[in-house]
């Protein structure tokens, strides 16, 4: 079997189990009380993602070294599960896509090695959350 396709298959596998999940969390759903009439609708479902990435890139952008960093891991990560995606969810498997994925993780790898440094410095900001958010480097 070439490796491309297990690559191909996982891929489309992820992709069911997302499905799966999902449609799990939804079913919860029905399980809850009513909301008020005026607390639901699609145009409240739609503004969510706006707030938080509005909110999320004025909280990095008060830190330049942050928001350079914000950009490289969250941008590689981003472009390299899109890229490969596009590569292997398509069945294209065009080596010129595979370097494309390859610099996308250099970009995300780069991005983590100053998430870890910010996180292991002597003089850490104050404002920087510690406990569990510690580990983010290694989730990354």
């Amino acid at each position: 079997m070439n490796p491309t396709w297990l690559i191909t298959a996982l891929l489309w596998l992820s992709m069911a189990g997302l499905a799966f999940a999902v449609a799990r969390r939804a079913s919860y759903w029905r399980v809850g009380r009513a909301a008020a009439p005026s607390s639901t609708g699609v145009d409240k479902l739609f503004s969510i993602p706006k707030r938080y990435f509005v909110d999320l890139h004025h909280v990095v952008a008060r830190d330049p070294y942050i928001a350079k960093t914000h950009v490289a891991t969250a941008g590689g990560a981003i472009a390299a599960l899109a890229l490969v995606f596009i590569n292997y969810g398509l069945a294209i498997y065009s080596p010129w896509i595979d370097k494309l994925i390859f610099l996308a993780a250099i970009a995300m790898l780069i991005g983590v090695v100053f998430v870890w440094r910010r996180r292991r410095a002597k003089q850490r900001p104050a404002r920087l959350s510690r406990g569990p958010w510690n580990a983010l480097p290694w989730l990354l």
